[in-house]
């Protein structure tokens, strides 16, 4: 019975399983109704329905030997009781669609005895045909096999050797990362103030979850931490493998260590295929020529000799549809321009990213599909451009377009994250029609997201771009416009602006510039809410329609203005080229910015040493 608690099947919580357990041992006598008379006093739920699964079939102690039958309804309560808390208490989809179909398996069951005559319903019979029960789906479990399933899953199981591995902080336990829009000051004098209880500790369950762990090995238990990651990256070990030590008795010689040469198998001592490949290249050896053949490829030294990677793709096929590309995004060829390989790996290879956590990015997409609603709103409602007047009518109708946004199921957030992200997008948004309040400029919105280039792209001189403009302004005649581009973090450095380090700026100028050859383009500029700036160049004649924001703006005469659009078109070009050829070499050693976290895959020196 208390195996059966422990797992998630039951309903009750870990920790409380526990202290149920602690009071049972310490009864001189116990049993069964020992155990539910703790649990009632324990005020624990659902153990009830247990005492009602069996009843029995004549007396006992008149020379008949009683027989237990199954009371059916009794089980189809317990049953579905068990579905329900499997299923609320598995924080993850693994193991969910199992735990249905036994379900299902066993409600069948059930339906078939109730058809039967009521000898049918002998629980012994039942117990010994329930391990056999045929369950659809189900992959039949070797006796040698390795199950590898989370502590959560694991409660509902016991095994003879149990290995838990990455007892390392921020593992297990893992990180106290909880979204929650009060501090840990503000949660503890609100739980002090309700009496206690009011919110769940996370290292009572950390510890409950370890427990439960532990205790699901029956002959052998192996506890794993590790001082470093893969990459080199000190990492500190659990605090339970350390507790764990301290109450085995074991000291600092009793831990077997690996380094991580030792966790490659010689050669003569793989398992299997695999580890045996990955053992010549350890050790830089040639598989055996059988070995090669069988596995359907050819080896030659230099391809163990692999220290980064190539200069270019030569895979056909690969080349094959990088030379069929015929229109690019600015974002694309600046990203390629910045660094051919992580553009490879992010947008060919496409990098999984396994952080489910609200980022920026997340705040900048939200960001851009705000101000396009927001700014389409303020148009149909004539509120353009804005004043200092007109501004609290205009955060109203923002406030409005925030929480609609917010509200959409396509954003995949909890609701705490929900909250912060509309702080973030408030103190944002209100920023920006602040700056735009007393822009003073007289120019009017004429588009937001504006498509450019279509699916075919537009030619602005030996290469076809498309992109999105978030947000285009023009004259009063619109015979002239001004593309904005909004940034929800830092701007780029103004020396940067048409260079392999930023062109999408550029680059939409000249795609604008070549849709629409009657209406002249006077510039452009990066908008920055959160540092309240403005970033961007702007042709020489017209920066008095700006107002305030020519302020941060490069003023450029006709010859600059078109040198700075073609040196840009002509780092697009060689971009574009580049990409139809399959180059993915690393950037030039010394210029990897320090947020990439690439290196250990490109393996590209930076500052003198090897990532």
């Amino acid at each position: 019975l208390l195996g059966y608690l422990r797992t998630p099947y039951s309903g009750i919580a870990a920790d409380q399983v526990c202290e149920l357990e602690r009071h049972f041992l310490t009864q001189r006598s116990g049993g069964i109704g020992s155990l539910l008379d703790i649990a009632a006093k324990m005020g624990l739920v659902g153990l009830e329905d247990l005492t009602k699964l069996a009843y029995a079939e004549g007396e006992v102690g008149t020379g008949e030997k009683g027989v237990l039958r199954l009371d059916l309804g009794a089980a189809q309560v317990v049953v579905r009781r068990m579905l329900a808390c499997g299923l609320r208490g598995s924080s993850q989809a693994l193991g969910i669609d199992e735990d249905v179909r036994v379900y299902l398996a066993v409600h069948g069951l059930l339906e078939a005895l109730a058809l039967l005559p009521e000898e049918f319903r002998d629980l012994r019979l039942i117990l010994r045909v329930l391990p056999s029960l045929p369950v659809p789906g189900r992959r039949a479990e070797r006796s040698d096999a390795v199950q590898v399933m989370t502590v959560s899953r694991a409660r509902a199981r016991r095994f003879g050797v149990v290995f838990m591995l990455g007892l390392v902080e921020g593992e297990f336990p893992r990180q106290g990362n909880l979204v929650s829009l009060l501090s840990s000051r503000q949660r503890s004098e609100l739980d002090q103030a309700a009496g206690g209880g009011l919110f769940e500790e996370e290292q009572d369950r950390e510890e409950a979850l370890f427990l439960n762990g532990v205790s699901r090995a029956w002959q052998v238990l192996v506890l794993s931490a590790r001082e470093v990651d893969d990459d080199g990256s000190k990492v500190e070990v659990s605090r339970f493998w350390f507790e764990a030590r301290r109450l085995l008795g074991a000291d600092e010689r009793s831990p077997q260590k690996r380094g991580l040469a030792d966790q490659v198998f010689a050669p003569e001592k793989a398992p299997c295929l695999r580890e045996y490949l990955r053992a010549c290249v350890a050790t830089g050896r040639l598989p055996h020529p059988a070995v090669a053949r069988a596995a359907g490829f050819h080896m030659r030294w230099s391809d163990l000799a692999w220290t980064q990677p190539p200069h270019r793709l030569t895979a056909p096929v690969a080349l094959e549809e990088l030379r069929s590309l015929e229109c690019f995004t600015p974002s694309s060829l600046e990203a390629f321009s910045r660094c051919p390989f992580a553009w490879f790996i992010e947008r060919v290879v496409g990098v999984e990213e396994f952080a489910t956590e609200v980022d920026m990015r997340v705040l900048g997409d939200l960001l851009h599909r705000a101000l396009s609603r927001i700014y389409r709103e303020l148009s149909r409602q004539k509120l353009l451009p804005l004043t200092p007047e007109n501004l609290a009518r205009a955060e109203e109708f923002a406030e409005t377009a925030l929480m609609n946004l917010l509200e959409e199921e396509t954003l995949v957030a909890t609701l705490a994250e929900r909250r912060l992200l509309g702080a973030r997008l408030r103190v944002l948004v209100s920023s920006l029609l602040r700056m735009e309040a007393v822009r003073g400029t007289s120019l009017q919105v004429e588009a937001t997201e504006k498509s450019v280039g279509g699916k075919e792209g537009v030619d602005i001189g030996g290469l076809r771009v498309r992109g999105r403009i978030d947000r285009v302004d023009t004259t009063d005649a619109g015979t002239a416009a001004f593309v904005l581009d909004y940034k929800s973090g830092s701007l780029p450095e103004a020396s940067k602006l048409g260079t392999a380090d930023d062109l999408q700026l550029a680059l939409y100028l000249l795609a604008l510039e070549a849709a629409d050859p009657h209406r002249e383009i006077i510039g452009g500029a990066y908008v920055s809410p959160r540092d309240k700036q403005y970033v961007g160049v702007v042709r020489g004649g017209w920066q008095d329609l700006l107002g305030d924001s020519c302020a941060g703006l490069k003023v450029l005469d006709e010859d600059e203005w078109r040198s700075f659009l073609e040196k840009a078109r002509g780092v697009a070009v060689v971009a574009a080229d580049g990409i139809r050829s399959g180059v993915i070499s690393p950037r030039p050693h010394g210029k990897c910015p320090e947020w990439c976290d690439l290196g250990p895959v490109c393996r590209s020196e930076r500052k003198e040493r090897r990532r």
